[in-house]
């Protein structure tokens, strides 16, 4: 418990699909995050017996025993529990994982990053935590604590798709705990996603440019404007008429 590096909570399961938020914890970084598929196959394994550690009450209430009894009876016959448990130190061989992760989990996307505002920052929020609640995280105020941390720390959300849904099975929709997970073997690595992609803005659709107009042959432009009017040819100017000459007499 002291050493848990995250604080997982479980958001949504439905068939192969599980959504988890996790929030940073203060083993690392004050920004660190894990999201391969080796960080998420440990968070599916640690699911149950890490809870009983976050089960509100004392050990000697009747209730709180209750409970515990339950989470450890449910993680001892989880299918994902069964399939594991001959498998060594899985959890932290890189080449165990290398070999066999893709038998358990199809795929990881981070969804989104909260209060991924810098290492610094979130320092002075969570020296303020302290400084309002007292105590320590990991021991007496730790219910006092993780809603501000929630609220106020870095935390993040991670789609996981596993190959089978009875890997899943065990899981309980706001089950929440800490774990030491982390990214065994980042299969992702060198060209690690650190954000979800963004869907790409449609760009609006370009005008249509209005085709030019086609010229009309001389010929046809001719035809199409009006005939000009043949002008009026003026009348021929008649030829004067010419007087008849006289007659001279003849002198006898």
């Amino acid at each position: 418990m002291s050493s848990d590096c995250f604080y997982v909570r479980v958001k949504s399961v439905s068939g192969p699909n599980v959504t988890f938020d996790v929030l940073t914890g203060m083993a690392g970084g004050y920004d660190d995050f894990a999201m391969s598929r080796s960080f998420a196959l440990t968070i599916l394994n640690d699911a149950l017996r890490s809870a009983t550690d976050y089960v509100p009450g004392d050990y000697d209430d009747p209730a709180h025993e209750k409970e515990v009894a339950r989470l450890y009876a449910k993680a001892d016959t989880a299918p994902i529990t069964l399939a594991l448990a001959d498998q060594g130190d899985w959890y932290v061989s890189d080449n165990w994982m290398r070999d066999n992760v893709g038998k358990y989990i199809a795929s990881v996307t981070l969804v989104e990053r909260r209060n991924n505002i810098g290492e610094e920052a979130l320092q002075v929020r969570q020296k303020a935590i302290e400084d309002e609640l007292g105590g320590t995280l990991y021991t007496d105020k730790y219910a006092t604590w993780q809603p501000k941390r929630w609220a106020q720390c870095h935390n993040y959300t991670l789609d996981v798709v596993v190959t089978d849904p009875k890997w899943a099975s065990h899981l309980e929709v706001g089950l929440e705990y800490g774990t030491t997970a982390y990214d065994v073997w980042d299969d992702k690595s060198p060209a690690r996603v650190v954000e979800a992609p963004k869907p790409a803005k449609k760009k609006p659709a370009a005008k249509k440019k209005a085709k030019p107009a086609k010229k009309k042959p001389a010929a046809k432009q001719a035809a199409a404007k009006k005939k000009a009017k043949p002008a009026k040819k003026k009348p021929a100017k008649k030829a004067a008429k010419k007087k008849p000459a006289k007659k001279t007499k003849k002198r006898g």
